[in-house]
């Protein structure tokens, strides 16, 4: 059975803070790799154990880690991470603009770090987990699968999808089944999936914190998109040693401990349809100077269709053979891009190419530049990562996956419900984590921490950071950012800036929970009047939209009520008349009966002599 692969996995609940780390070596700092002009940056590499869970275990993990060092410390080290999973917190410090933003909101008192965690790039150990040698390999194994691709009509309810769709149940079982032999058969590669997951890599951050900061310093953190389920991790297995904590672009850890992954997939698109209204409406705004799929005449509901229109023409052409990126590629490179809506030009562009190529060039000269992007099959550190922190799957199959990916293109995201994915294949994964988290997800802080969500983030929902505000009580603030994009950094809010920096700085945390940051008017798309448009003229056209479409609602509901009251009315004078029709039925029926015994008494009287006689008989 499949299910004999799995590795059985440590439990623990509050208990899992009991495992403190004890570091024994400094940390021997030195350049780092492609390192900027900036002295300030320094690398290394640091042991811990590989596994946490058995002291008796010698054996090493080996983090890479880059810290640039401020001139003047005087709070800490606040450590980074930028999600995935599979992210690289050494990338993401070395990049100037994380640099430029963790300066202006720390005011320079905390050094800087961030580290691969153990199940990421080639420079930590254990690595990114590889399974294949080449894309090739990659494809020969999952070839006549819906990992190397689903395509998809509209949202779903085309018959022919739904069957492919559902032929895969058996294939792709059998093919999860062999993946851990593919694994562990490459040196280097899926040996050690059950040492990479969360609660190892946040283990593996306080032993950084013990060793920069001092055993049992307070831990500061600003962690995005996955990297908040590292900080909530954090807080809740170290509380007393929370200090600052950031969580911006939130996953709710609740969700992702205790859910299957694949039943995530709706809440994490649950506002990626209000990301592309957005993104629709910015080019609504921009009109044809600033964006080439608008129109004069053209609403945000019509660039909306014809980006449907898109995908439907991709989905028939790559059916047909004549192009190589199909109605995935569309839904995918669209849906990256919402992420960021400084992007947005460059999105337009290349859809609006895209359509020109579709529909202009013959399929015998369909250029190769528009064939798929590289695979990227070889790295599986997402899925070493999120399916080694899952809750054990139980009787989970294929079948329950794609009825569930049904579930959420009809009633979540129809654009982007059907987008199979990295979450769908976690139940069939070869490995889980020997230590996982379970809870608690309430733990009472040292400190209380920030916690940050936007309005109309494609991939986290503000409802994400809701849900882990509300778990946190006392020991939490909600920052609401309105606006698009993937975490408050997406679009620049010098309101979020100020509350982080005197969060970070002084120890300030925001009044109340019912915090709510706009952002800067920014341009994202030029246009004919020359100020081009900005972030604030998106927000405002869509709470116009919204305003609209709730004073539709109400009208609608009242007339409905005074539909419903007519109808009561209407059915209350039916009631009335049919009751007054009743009753002089009965009334001519009671009378005719009285009428009747009066004459039966009379023919009594007169015909039956021995009868006693009433007393009207004698009137």
């Amino acid at each position: 059975m499949f299910h004999s692969l799995l590795l059985l996995p440590l439990f623990f609940s509050w208990a899992i803070g009991d495992l403190v780390p004890n570091p024994t070596a400094p940390v021997n700092w030195t350049t780092c790799e492609n390192q900027p002009d900036d002295s300030l940056f320094s690398c290394a590499y640091y042991d811990v154990p590989l596994d946490w869970t058995d002291p008796n275990d010698t054996r090493n993990a080996t983090l890479y880690v880059a810290k640039y060092s401020v001139p003047k410390k005087t709070k800490g080290t606040l450590f980074v991470n930028p999600g995935g999973p599979g992210g690289s917190g050494v990338d993401f410090l070395m990049t100037k603009s994380t640099v430029d933003l963790l300066l202006a909101i720390t005011g320079g008192m905390y050094d800087l770090v961030g580290w691969d965690p153990r199940g990421v790039g080639q420079k930590t150990f254990p690595g990114a987990a590889v399974c294949f040698e080449s894309d090739e390999d990659y494809v020969e194994y999952w070839n006549n699968t819906i990992l190397l691709g689903f395509e998809v009509r509209g949202n779903l309810t085309y018959q022919p999808d739904i069957d492919t769709m559902y032929s895969q149940v058996d294939v792709m079982a059998e093919r999860m089944a062999g993946l851990r032999e593919k694994c562990t058969s490459i040196p280097g590669g899926g040996q050690y999936l059950e040492y990479v997951g969360s609660v190892a890599t946040v283990r593996d951050m306080v032993a950084l914190v013990d060793v920069l900061d001092g055993v049992g310093a307070p831990i500061y953190y600003y962690g995005i998109s996955y990297g908040t389920v590292l900080g909530n991790i954090a807080a809740n297995m170290f509380p007393e040693r929370v200090g600052r904590i950031i969580i911006d672009g939130v996953m709710s850890l609740k969700h992702y401990a205790l859910e299957q992954p694949y039943l995530q997939w709706a809440r994490h698109v649950e506002s990626a349809d209000e990301a592309l209204q957005a993104y629709a409406v910015a080019c609504e705004l921009a009109g044809p100077e600033g964006c080439i799929l608008a129109d004069d005449s053209l609403t945000d509901g019509d660039i909306l269709r014809w980006i449907q229109d898109l995908t439907n023409l991709a989905y028939d052409f790559y059916g047909d053979g004549r192009v190589l990126k199909g109605s995935l590629w569309v839904r995918s490179y669209i849906f990256d891009h919402l992420y960021q809506p400084s992007s947005w030009p460059d999105l337009t562009t290349t859809l609006y190419k895209t359509w020109v190529d579709y529909t202009s060039t013959p399929p015998s000269t369909a250029p190769e530049a528009r064939a798929e992007d590289p695979l990227g099959a070889l790295d599986y550190s997402v899925n070493a990562i999120q399916c080694g922190d899952a809750t054990d799957p139980g009787n989970t199959t294929f079948k329950d996956v794609f009825d569930e990916l049904i579930d959420v293109t009809r009633e979540v995201s129809g654009f982007f419900g059907p987008m199979f994915n990295q979450y769908m294949i976690c139940h069939a994964w070869p490995a889980r984590s020997k230590e996982r988290f379970q809870g608690p997800f309430d733990s009472k802080l040292a400190y209380p921490i920030l916690v940050i969500g936007n309005t109309a983030d494609p991939i986290t929902p503000l409802k994400e950071a809701e849900a882990v505000n509300d778990d946190f009580g006392d020991s939490s603030y909600l920052i609401t950012q309105h606006g698009a994009g993937h975490s408050s950094l997406a679009q620049r809010s010098d309101c979020t800036r100020q509350m982080t920096a005197a969060y970070l700085i002084n120890g300030t945390t925001p009044h109340n929970d019912a915090t709510l940051c706009e952002i800067l008017d920014i341009p994202i798309f030029p246009n004919a009047t020359g100020n081009g448009v900005t972030s604030g003229d998106v927000s405002s056209k869509i709470k116009e939209l919204n305003a609209a479409s709730a004073s539709q609602a109400d009208n609608s509901d009242d007339d409905d009520e005074l539909s419903n009251v007519k109808d009561e009315r209407r059915t209350f004078m039916i009631a009335t008349i049919a009751l007054g029709a009743a009753t002089v039925v009965l009334a001519l029926v009671v009378i005719g009966l009285i009428c009747f015994r009066r004459n039966k008494k009379r023919y009594v009287k007169i015909q039956g002599h021995d009868q006693d006689e009433p007393r009207w008989a004698n009137q």
